[in-house]
Protein backbone atom coordinates (compact mmCIF):
# COMPACT_ATOMS: atom_id res chain seq x y z
CA UNK A 1 0.00 0.00 0.00
CA UNK A 2 3.37 2.58 0.88
CA UNK A 3 4.33 2.05 -2.67
CA UNK A 4 1.63 2.89 -4.50
CA UNK A 5 0.91 5.94 -2.34
CA UNK A 6 4.82 6.71 -3.41
CA UNK A 7 4.20 6.44 -7.23
CA UNK A 8 1.53 8.77 -6.91
CA UNK A 9 3.01 11.41 -5.21
CA UNK A 10 6.31 10.66 -7.57
CA UNK A 11 3.91 11.00 -10.91
CA UNK A 12 2.47 14.17 -8.83
CA UNK A 13 5.50 15.86 -8.47
CA UNK A 14 6.85 15.41 -12.17
CA UNK A 15 3.30 16.86 -13.31
CA UNK A 16 4.40 20.54 -15.07
CA UNK A 17 1.71 22.61 -15.66
CA UNK A 18 1.93 25.82 -17.67
CA UNK A 19 2.59 29.44 -16.56
CA UNK A 20 -0.50 31.71 -16.82
CA UNK A 21 0.87 34.30 -18.74
CA UNK A 22 1.22 32.13 -21.74
CA UNK A 23 -1.69 31.88 -24.56
CA UNK A 24 -3.08 28.82 -25.56
CA UNK A 25 -0.99 29.36 -28.67
CA UNK A 26 2.37 29.79 -27.07
CA UNK A 27 1.22 26.52 -25.02
CA UNK A 28 0.49 24.56 -28.07
CA UNK A 29 3.85 25.97 -29.72
CA UNK A 30 5.84 24.95 -26.46
CA UNK A 31 4.18 21.26 -26.42
CA UNK A 32 5.21 20.79 -30.54
CA UNK A 33 8.70 21.82 -29.42
CA UNK A 34 9.11 19.78 -26.77
CA UNK A 35 7.48 16.61 -29.08
CA UNK A 36 10.09 17.28 -31.65
CA UNK A 37 13.03 17.59 -28.97
CA UNK A 38 11.49 13.89 -28.18
CA UNK A 39 12.50 12.50 -31.45
CA UNK A 40 16.37 13.03 -31.62
CA UNK A 41 18.45 10.40 -30.36
CA UNK A 42 20.73 10.74 -27.51
CA UNK A 43 23.05 13.26 -30.12
CA UNK A 44 20.66 15.51 -31.28
CA UNK A 45 20.08 13.70 -34.73
CA UNK A 46 16.60 13.28 -35.57
CA UNK A 47 15.46 9.35 -36.73
CA UNK A 48 15.21 10.00 -40.36
CA UNK A 49 18.65 11.71 -40.61
CA UNK A 50 21.48 9.81 -41.33
CA UNK A 51 24.62 9.69 -38.93
CA UNK A 52 26.90 10.13 -42.41
CA UNK A 53 25.27 13.99 -42.25
CA UNK A 54 27.48 15.11 -39.24
CA UNK A 55 30.33 15.33 -40.61
CA UNK A 56 29.70 17.40 -43.79
CA UNK A 57 31.76 19.68 -44.42
CA UNK A 58 32.20 22.96 -46.82
CA UNK A 59 34.77 21.90 -49.28
CA UNK A 60 34.65 24.36 -52.16
CA UNK A 61 33.32 28.06 -52.33
CA UNK A 62 33.15 29.62 -55.47
CA UNK A 63 31.96 33.37 -54.80
CA UNK A 64 33.45 34.68 -58.75
CA UNK A 65 31.90 35.20 -61.61
CA UNK A 66 28.37 34.70 -62.98
CA UNK A 67 28.16 31.00 -61.51
CA UNK A 68 28.77 31.21 -58.39
CA UNK A 69 28.60 27.44 -56.12
CA UNK A 70 29.43 25.84 -52.90
CA UNK A 71 30.29 22.30 -52.27
CA UNK A 72 29.75 20.23 -49.18
CA UNK A 73 31.13 16.97 -48.54
CA UNK A 74 31.42 14.58 -45.87
CA UNK A 75 34.53 13.34 -43.84
CA UNK A 76 33.52 9.85 -46.20
CA UNK A 77 36.92 8.39 -44.49
CA UNK A 78 35.18 7.83 -41.66
CA UNK A 79 31.57 6.77 -43.02
CA UNK A 80 29.83 3.96 -44.78
CA UNK A 81 28.87 6.59 -47.29
CA UNK A 82 30.31 9.05 -49.36
CA UNK A 83 27.89 12.50 -49.84
CA UNK A 84 28.38 15.68 -51.77
CA UNK A 85 25.63 18.27 -51.84
CA UNK A 86 26.34 21.31 -54.76
CA UNK A 87 24.63 24.37 -54.59
CA UNK A 88 25.03 26.43 -57.71
CA UNK A 89 23.66 29.83 -58.66
CA UNK A 90 22.15 29.27 -62.70
CA UNK A 91 19.27 32.35 -63.25
CA UNK A 92 17.64 32.44 -66.65
CA UNK A 93 18.86 35.34 -69.23
CA UNK A 94 18.04 38.54 -68.31
CA UNK A 95 17.06 37.59 -64.50
CA UNK A 96 20.17 39.11 -63.14
CA UNK A 97 18.44 42.63 -64.10
CA UNK A 98 16.03 41.75 -61.40
CA UNK A 99 15.76 42.17 -57.43
CA UNK A 100 16.55 38.68 -56.40
CA UNK A 101 13.18 37.91 -54.89
CA UNK A 102 11.51 38.04 -58.41
CA UNK A 103 14.29 35.73 -60.11
CA UNK A 104 12.19 32.50 -59.85
CA UNK A 105 14.36 29.54 -59.16
CA UNK A 106 17.85 30.54 -59.61
CA UNK A 107 19.59 28.14 -57.40
CA UNK A 108 20.34 24.63 -58.37
CA UNK A 109 20.94 21.83 -55.33
CA UNK A 110 22.25 18.63 -56.54
CA UNK A 111 23.06 15.68 -53.99
CA UNK A 112 25.44 12.16 -54.37
CA UNK A 113 24.70 9.61 -52.24
CA UNK A 114 27.21 6.74 -52.90
CA UNK A 115 26.78 3.18 -50.29
CA UNK A 116 30.07 1.56 -51.16
CA UNK A 117 29.05 -1.04 -49.40
CA UNK A 118 26.19 -1.78 -51.57
CA UNK A 119 27.30 -0.49 -54.77
CA UNK A 120 24.60 2.07 -55.18
CA UNK A 121 24.89 5.93 -55.93
CA UNK A 122 21.97 8.20 -55.94
CA UNK A 123 21.97 11.62 -57.93
CA UNK A 124 19.40 14.29 -57.36
CA UNK A 125 18.79 17.72 -58.55
CA UNK A 126 16.34 19.76 -58.25
CA UNK A 127 15.75 24.15 -58.98
CA UNK A 128 15.69 26.00 -55.30
CA UNK A 129 14.24 29.92 -55.03
CA UNK A 130 16.27 32.07 -53.19
CA UNK A 131 13.52 31.59 -50.23
CA UNK A 132 13.91 27.58 -50.67
CA UNK A 133 17.19 27.95 -50.66
CA UNK A 134 17.60 30.10 -46.80
CA UNK A 135 15.09 27.64 -45.51
CA UNK A 136 16.79 24.65 -45.96
CA UNK A 137 20.01 25.41 -44.38
CA UNK A 138 17.88 27.10 -41.48
CA UNK A 139 18.59 31.07 -42.00
CA UNK A 140 14.93 31.67 -42.70
CA UNK A 141 13.44 29.70 -39.74
CA UNK A 142 10.00 29.88 -40.46
CA UNK A 143 9.87 27.48 -43.62
CA UNK A 144 10.95 23.76 -42.61
CA UNK A 145 10.01 22.04 -45.44
CA UNK A 146 8.90 22.35 -49.59
CA UNK A 147 7.57 18.74 -50.64
CA UNK A 148 10.05 17.05 -52.80
CA UNK A 149 13.15 19.71 -52.25
CA UNK A 150 13.91 19.47 -48.36
CA UNK A 151 13.03 18.80 -44.72
CA UNK A 152 14.52 20.96 -42.11
CA UNK A 153 14.45 20.14 -38.31
CA UNK A 154 16.55 21.83 -35.67
CA UNK A 155 20.22 21.38 -37.32
CA UNK A 156 19.28 18.94 -39.71
CA UNK A 157 18.33 18.95 -43.58
CA UNK A 158 17.20 16.10 -45.34
CA UNK A 159 17.44 16.35 -49.47
CA UNK A 160 14.74 16.11 -50.82
CA UNK A 161 12.79 14.64 -47.93
CA UNK A 162 12.60 13.02 -44.72
CA UNK A 163 14.67 9.37 -45.24
CA UNK A 164 14.88 6.72 -43.24
CA UNK A 165 18.13 7.25 -41.48
CA UNK A 166 19.79 3.93 -42.03
CA UNK A 167 22.86 3.07 -44.34
CA UNK A 168 21.38 2.44 -47.85
CA UNK A 169 19.17 5.73 -47.66
CA UNK A 170 18.47 7.65 -50.72
CA UNK A 171 18.24 10.69 -48.92
CA UNK A 172 20.96 13.37 -48.40
CA UNK A 173 21.42 14.16 -45.08
CA UNK A 174 23.38 17.29 -43.90
CA UNK A 175 24.13 18.46 -40.37
CA UNK A 176 24.08 22.21 -40.62
CA UNK A 177 26.66 23.46 -38.93
CA UNK A 178 27.40 27.55 -37.92
CA UNK A 179 30.10 26.96 -41.02
CA UNK A 180 27.73 26.02 -43.27
CA UNK A 181 25.11 28.53 -42.20
CA UNK A 182 27.36 31.51 -42.91
CA UNK A 183 28.62 29.63 -46.46
CA UNK A 184 25.05 29.68 -47.66
CA UNK A 185 24.75 33.46 -46.59
CA UNK A 186 27.86 34.53 -48.32
CA UNK A 187 25.99 32.57 -52.03
CA UNK A 188 23.31 34.34 -51.99
CA UNK A 189 24.87 37.95 -51.08
CA UNK A 190 27.03 37.48 -53.51
CA UNK A 191 24.74 37.57 -56.20
CA UNK A 192 22.79 40.59 -55.08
Amino acid sequence: MDRNLERVSMKQSFTLTPPVALSASQRRQMSQQLQSLKSLDTHGRPPWASESGRTVQVSGVNLAGTAPSLALRNGAEEMDTILVVHISYQPQRGADQLPLSQRGFPWIVSTVVVHPDLLSCTKWSCNFSTKDLRGAFGILHTLTSVMGKFYREHDWVNFPNKGSGLVGDTNASVFISSEIIEAVRSLIQCVR
